[in-house]
């Protein structure tokens, strides 16, 4: 029996070449393919905290899950990339936004439910589990369930 690597464990939809598409490989972007990191040690620019004020996260909200004021302020004013962990919580807010957007249809309805307390999270609210990827992922698998009918 030929041994299998690594890779063939992967889902082909977590690869990253299919990171951005949506599970059913249509051609919707979760997030445009420019957001998607091109190496493991991809840094983002400190102004690309930015998008994610226009997509309705607070500064509080993003002082708090990507990266605090005062470091914000610091590589604002000497032009530095952020680390690849905030580059990482970036891409995250920006990935689970852009989703609860697609599967609710609305800005304003996914900013609703991504603040509103769920029984599901125990009383938490999904925003609050954005904090980690693996938490994240949980934020996810909800919207999908959304997205499909699957509400319990």
């Amino acid at each position: 029996m030929p041994r299998r690597r690594n890779a063939d464990f992967i889902r082909k939809a977590d690869r990253p070449t299919d990171f951005h598409k949506s599970p059913d490989r249509s051609n919707r972007n979760l997030i445009s393919p420019s957001d998607v990191p091109l190496s493991p040690t991809f840094r983002a620019h400190a102004d690309a905290v930015a998008d994610l004020a226009e997509q309705g996260f607070s500064e509080e909200e993003i002082f708090t899950l990507v990266v605090p004021k005062r470091t914000l302020a610091r590589r604002h004013a000497s032009k530095d990339l952020l680390t690849v962990e905030e580059t990482d919580k970036l891409l995250r807010l920006k990935r689970i936004a852009a989703l609860a957007q697609r599967v609710f249809g609305d800005a304003d309805k996914a900013h609703r439910w991504l603040r509103k307390p769920k029984r599901e999270l125990k009383g938490d609210t999904p925003l609050a589990f954005l904090a980690s990827e693996a938490a994240a992922r949980v934020v996810e698998e909800m919207l999908h369930r959304i997205e499909h009918g699957i509400f319990a």
